[in-house]
């Protein structure tokens, strides 16, 4: 278990806030207990932030005035200048990560590691790190293409977004994800596994999805991390809160960051 209190690295997403604007959603946040903030600024699905309409200046403002400091963007399924983009705009808010997804199985495979080696580099010149998640469908699935993969990159900019619910989609276990990254794990997904998910469109119910609910064990997520000395951020996220009034979305992160230190400080 960690010695020490992990809830410094503790962030939330705005995803748990997706129905509201992004005003609305820092003032969510800024009710919990959390420090950081992800913000979302993934095309077609929720652009919290976008780096073509919003000013950097702007948005740090905007969440430093509700308390809190942005720890990431999440730009998934988003290539090439667009993912630039986002880099740009992640170094210039403060940002240290931005989140996204590798290439999928139909994008030919050098190609796609001389393409994420590019992004790995233009990252480095801006000071920032690319984590991408273990997401299936994509050359970062399965846990002998997430060993080769990153090898094929061998950028230390590009590293794995840990990310429970794709490793139980891809039919493999977390530990099995993470010895596969081998020491480049660059963030974690505070994200549990309704039993009822029955796929990437259909996550199950969100209380389900907080950790101390589902089916993951926090308890050995972190004392796994802890095996190999990892000091990346960890994101509340989980889906299927379009519904979900935001006073509950808010008291769910409150509890499931009560949870994960309980189970991650020794007794």
């Amino acid at each position: 278990m960690f010695v020490f209190d992990i809830s410094t690295r503790f962030a939330g997403s705005t995803l748990l806030f997706r129905s509201l604007s992004l005003d609305d959603a820092l003032k969510s946040l800024a009710q919990t207990d959390l420090t950081y903030v992800d913000l979302w600024a993934t095309p077609g699905v929720l652009e919290h932030v976008d780096p073509m309409r919003d000013s950097p200046a702007e948005v740090q403002a905007r969440v430093e005035d509700h308390n809190l400091r942005p720890s990431s963007i999440s730009a998934y399924a988003t290539f090439g200048n667009d993912l630039v983009a986002r880099l740009e705009f992640a170094a210039a808010i403060g940002a240290p990560l931005v989140i996204g997804t590798a290439p999928v199985r139909e994008y030919e495979r050098r190609e796609a590691a001389d393409d994420v080696r590019a992004l790995g580099r233009a990252a480095q010149d801006l000071g920032v790190t690319l984590a991408l998640a273990n997401q299936i469908g994509t050359w970062l699935d399965e846990p002998s293409e997430i060993a080769s993969f990153l090898d094929d990159v061998g950028h230390p900019r590009v590293q794995l977004s840990l990310t429970p619910p794709h490793a139980r989609l891809a039919g493999t276990t977390l530990r099995a994800v993470a010895d596969a990254a081998d020491g480049r794990v660059g963030h974690t997904c505070l994200w549990s596994v309704s039993p009822a998910m029955q796929n990437a469109d259909s996550l199950g119910p969100a209380e389900d999805q907080a950790p101390g609910h589902g089916t993951v064990d926090f308890r050995a997520l972190t004392a796994m991390l802890d095996e190999r000395n990892y000091f990346g951020m960890f994101t509340f996220i989980w889906g299927s809160t379009e519904s979900v009034p935001a006073e509950e979305t808010v008291a769910a992160i409150n509890a499931a960051r009560a949870h994960v230190l309980d189970v991650s400080t020794p007794s």
